[in-house]
């Protein structure tokens, strides 16, 4: 038993300790609370089939699909949740369910998809055994088992849905108190760690081996079959078994199954540690690497030393690791290893994928780690490097960038100068460097260096020297210009040949660069441009910048790198790239740098594959240049230091290529950059409804989606559930979108208004030159359109406007029929009127003519009934044509012709009209039937009162009781006897005829010697 007095002490002694031997570093991707993870203490941590990592913490279960982590705790009222929060370990079974155990006595199985925890019960064989250290083990056939170390060992029954004793087939007897549990892969045999020592059980011959009793024969048990309480046993692809025992400290053994011998005997971390630690585990990768873990342990194991070399613990950048305790590791499908600490979180690394190789200088004065920035190289004709930094002076590498000494005379090898640029001369033998100040002048052959700061460059600072075809060299400087060092002039004394350019303006220049075709020069310049000059005869041949047109157009004026890519074709950076042609004499292609990559250009070298490599402020860019595909490498890459340094680049012989950064350089073969492959499959994982996540694996089981018409703002998640990589993520929303669109680094396509219709979501990857994936993943959303907007309710709306332009239609044949029947109405009472009025004016014309000689007195009477009857048709013609105008439509108009017609029958007959009209009555209308009607009614009415009442007055009354129009003509005539009214001619049928044809009611009142009331009601 550990002593934990000693464990805690020793604990404060590791932190206070350096490790006594030398570690190795990786690049770390570190998870904790602030991306998102519940706790920075994680205990353990798997990969499902679908690519998703749990994650079990102190503060609950997480999901973690390379963006978002989605956390599960327990909830109170809940049954479902999980139990409790802090998350001992998780497990994936043959048939991929996911296993939690919570500390304490809870385990059960979590559903992945519907996210609902199922309990399993323990039944040890005693209660207060729930309480003791437990472990889920699983072997090769699915069996599920829990060791309670030191206690007991428990066999799931998954009918019973428990853990017993009373299921187990292993025959191992409780009293010896078992510690570990390891089921040999490929066999039937089931090692086990206890109190007692090792054994084996093998289920074929049914017989439990351990020291004393080993009917087997095993020689493992044999050979170490007294070793106690050993525990986290595995066995790699080689047939090494590996364990652990507690001797005070921990002692590390592995056996080859297969040769029966020892790999590592009582081997012990000690003296790689420095101090106290504890081991809690092992792991084998795919590619048969071992790793171990625990307190203060996190180490390779290294094959031809048989010895375990250590992580390097200790925070230096975002990619390093730091550590008290390893809690969990294990490798996804990616080869990626994910490691959980008990202090800071997850972290993630591919010691597989370590591209980049960070060198950083140490000053050699102070024997600390370098900081100034590393500005040029330049490769010996020995296969070294040479490295020139700012401050820290000049540094000389082997081919394996171990630092080597300078060895050049007039170098001191602790205060050598800065150096900006370097170049290797057309004789192979001269580098010539720019430094801070004046030019270095270095004979490789006789490791010889010259010195040259002529007045004319007033000690100021070089950036940059070149030689050209004709072995001249070209000189940038910091602040006064562009100098030219004519060789002819200066062989013998170097100040004779230098004069500065003063056709070029005094211009800082970033970078000069000899073309391999014309052996043109090309200076780019901080604010100027890029100059093209030919060296024979030092003329300008073209020039490049912000203000020049399109054929030479860039985006910027700060030109900080160019170089040749084709016989044909330059390359220009400057706020991005240029392809300049030059038979064509025009930049042909410009690729502006992506938004989503911060930062500026700093250099730019090309590799045998044909990309272009551009360095910048922020990381690393591999572009192609037939796609504008960029890939960006940065510290999550494995890049210790991504601020790089102005025009600092090289490509080695051998196709290496070297960037300077700050305090660094950094070295990679192009060509082992693997980053081609395939595009994988984009899943969905998760679906956001009016920012309220809904249960994403029932939305999935559905053909498509269905919204309300007010639900209409969504957000949905997507991964490649991939950690490692390159790859491209697009989407489009087919029916709102008209092109893929590039997904941001939340990978998430938020749309905040859905008008209604069906929505195909789409989603697919592209690898890094573009290629799309072959699986799109598809999601049918249909929002459901206000119910005014559906089909039913717009079929109901034209079957109803149908109707009613029927119903319209059919009022207008009825309103058309009727004023046809009107018409014929008035026609036919017209034709009778006429008729007989003709009729009688033809009697009375023939009688006239038989009495004109004889009797003159009735001659002169039938004239006059000619005459009467005659008017009476002009008079119904002339109402006839009146009624018919539709400008008389009111009662208003109406009264006026029964005015006008009463002011007639007072200038014919002793009689006066007088009107009582109601106001209301005035905004009536009538149709051209009624209005006729009621004319006539009236005409007949006051002209019977005038012409047979020998009345003196008449009066007419038209009032408007809603929904009535009363009209009554009363006379203070004689009056008749109603007996009698047939005697009065046709008149009062006629009054009632015209009355009954517009559904009106007439009375008609009358006494001798009281006068006579005509009244006439006519629904309006």
């Amino acid at each position: 038993m550990k002593k934990w007095g000693l464990h805690i002490f020793s604990l404060l002694f590791l932190f206070l300790t350096a490790s006594a031997q030398p570690t190795r570093k990786f690049a770390f991707t570190h998870y904790g609370t602030p991306a998102g993870l519940a706790s920075n203490e994680v205990i353990s941590a798997v990969q499902d089939e679908d690519g998703y990592i749990w994650i079990g913490t102190t503060a609950g279960l997480q999901r973690f699909d390379g963006n978002r982590f989605l956390t599960f705790k327990s909830e109170k009222g809940n049954p479902n949740s999980i139990p409790g929060n802090l998350v001992d370990q998780v497990m994936l079974d043959k048939k991929k369910n996911l296993w939690i155990r919570i500390a304490g006595d809870k385990v059960g199985i979590f559903n992945t998809r519907t996210f609902k925890f199922q309990p399993v019960i323990m039944k040890p064989s005693d209660e207060t055994f729930l309480h003791g250290q437990k472990a889920l083990h699983m072997d090769d056939d699915g069996n599920i088992m829990l060791v309670i170390a030191n206690l007991e060992l428990l066999t799931y029954n998954a009918a019973k849905n428990e853990f017993s004793p009373a299921h187990n087939f292993i025959p191992f007897p409780r009293e010896w108190g078992i510690t570990d549990l390891y089921h040999q892969p490929g066999t039937k045999k089931y090692w086990i760690g206890s109190n007692r020592g090792l054994a084996v059980y093998n289920r074929a011959t049914q017989k439990l081996n351990y020291t004393g009793n080993n009917p087997d024969r095993e020689p493992m048990i044999e050979q170490l079959g007294e070793l106690k309480n050993t525990a986290h046993m595995m066995m790699d692809n080689k047939g090494r078994i590996w364990f652990d025992i507690w001797d005070g400290y921990p002692v590390i053994y592995a056996y080859d199954i297969r040769k029966n011998e020892l790999v590592l005997d009582r081997y012990s971390m000690l003296a790689e540690v420095g101090g106290y630690h504890e081991v809690r585990g092992f792991l084998e990768q795919k590619n048969g690497t071992i790793w171990v873990k625990g307190l203060g342990v996190f180490g390779q194991f290294l094959e031809e030393e048989k010895k375990f070399q250590l992580v390097h613990n200790g925070y230096e950048n975002e990619q390093s690791i730091y550590y008290t305790r390893i809690n969990d590791l294990f490798e996804d499908r990616e080869q990626n290893i994910w490691v959980s600490t008990n202090n800071n979180g997850i972290y993630r690394f591919n010691p597989g994928s370590q591209f980049f190789t960070n060198i950083r200088h140490n000053n050699r004065v102070t024997g600390n780690p370098g900081d100034g920035s590393i500005m040029s190289f330049a490769h010996t004709r020995q296969g070294t490097i040479l490295a020139g930094s700012w401050g820290d002076g000049l540094y000389h590498y082997d081919k394996d960038f171990k630092m080597i000494p300078i060895n050049i005379r007039g170098f001191d090898e602790k205060g050598t100068p800065s150096m900006w640029g370097m170049y290797l001369s057309g004789d192979s033998n001269t580098i010539w460097m720019a430094a801070q100040p004046g030019i270095h002048r270095v004979d490789q052959a006789r490791r010889v260096s010259t010195f040259y700061n002529p007045p004319i460059l007033q000690n100021k600072t070089m950036r940059q020297v070149v030689e050209d075809k004709f072995g001249n060299l070209w000189i940038g400087t910091q602040s006064i210009g562009i100098f030219k060092w004519t060789a002819a002039k200066g062989r013998k004394k170097f100040e004779d040949g230098i004069a500065p350019l003063r056709f070029l303006p005094k211009m800082m220049a970033f970078k000069i660069y000899v073309d391999r075709k014309d052996g043109y020069v090309w200076i780019g310049t901080s604010n100027n441009g890029l100059y093209v000059v030919d060296p024979a005869n030092d003329s300008i041949v073209a020039h490049f910048g912000t203000t020049e047109p399109p054929e030479r157009k860039l985006l910027g004026d700060g030109v900080v790198s160019m170089l040749d890519y084709d016989d044909s074709t330059m390359v220009i950076a400057a706020n991005g790239l240029y392809l300049y042609n030059r038979y064509l004499k025009k930049i042909t292609k410009t690729i502006p740098m992506p938004e989503s990559i911060p930062g500026s250009i700093s250099a730019m070298e090309k590799d045998k594959q044909g990309y272009l490599w551009v360095s910048m402020t922020s990381g690393i860019n591999r572009v192609n240049p037939k796609n504008n595909i960029f890939i960006h490498f940065d510290r999550v890459d494995g890049i210790a230091n991504d601020l790089f340094i102005l025009a600092a680049s090289y490509s080695l012989p051998d196709g290496r290529l070297l960037f300077g950064a700050d305090n660094q350089l950094v070295c990679f073969d192009p060509s082992k950059v693997l980053i081609n492959d395939p595009a994988p499959q984009v899943h969905i994982t998760g679906f956001s409804l009016m920012n309220k996540s809904l249960q994403l694996d029932s939305l999935l089981q559905k053909n498509r989606i269905e919204l309300a018409p007010d639900d209409n703002s969504i957000a949905i998640e997507f991964s490649a559930l991939r950690y490692n990589g390159t790859f491209l993520i697009r989407y489009m929303l087919e029916g709102l979108d008209k092109h893929w669109k590039v997904a941001d680094k939340n990978n998430q396509a938020v749309y905040s208004y859905l008008p209604p219709g069906t929505y195909t979501f789409m989603v697919r990857s592209e690898d890094a030159e573009g290629n799309p994936s072959t699986f799109i993943t598809n999601m049918v959303i249909r929002v459901r359109p206000p119910f005014w907007k559906t089909w039913w309710f717009l079929g109901l709306v034209i079957f109803a406007a149908t109707a009613v332009l029927f119903w319209l239609d059919k009022l207008r044949m009825q309103k058309l029929r009727a004023m046809e029947s009107v018409r014929t109405r008035i026609a036919t009472s017209l034709t009778e009127d006429m008729s007989s009025s003709l009729t009688n004016i033809n009697i009375s014309s023939e009688l006239a003519k038989t009495k004109v000689d004889t009797d003159r007195n009735r001659t002169k009477e039938y004239i006059g009934q000619i005459s009467e009857a005659s008017n009476r048709m002009v008079q119904a013609m002339y109402d006839m044509v009146w009624s018919i105008d539709p400008k008389n439509d009111t009662v208003t108009d109406t009264i006026d012709r029964m005015k006008s017609f009463a002011g007639e029958i007072e200038n014919t007959y002793p009689i006066s009209v007088d009107f009582d009209i109601d106001r209301q009555v005035e905004r009536l209308q009538l149709d051209m039937e009624r209005r006729y009607e009621l004319l006539c009614i009236f005409k007949e009415a006051v002209t019977n009162a005038a012409k047979h009442s020998d009345g003196r007055h008449i009066k007419v009354s038209i009032r408007y009781n809603k929904p009535k129009l009363m009209m009554m003509v009363i006379d203070d005539g004689k009056g008749f006897a109603m007996d009698d009214a047939a005697m009065l001619g046709r008149g009062i049928s006629d009054m009632r005829r015209r009355a009954g044809a517009i559904n009106a009611i007439l009375y008609i009142e009358s006494e001798i010697n009281t006068g006579t009331v005509v009244k006439l009601e006519l629904r309006v």
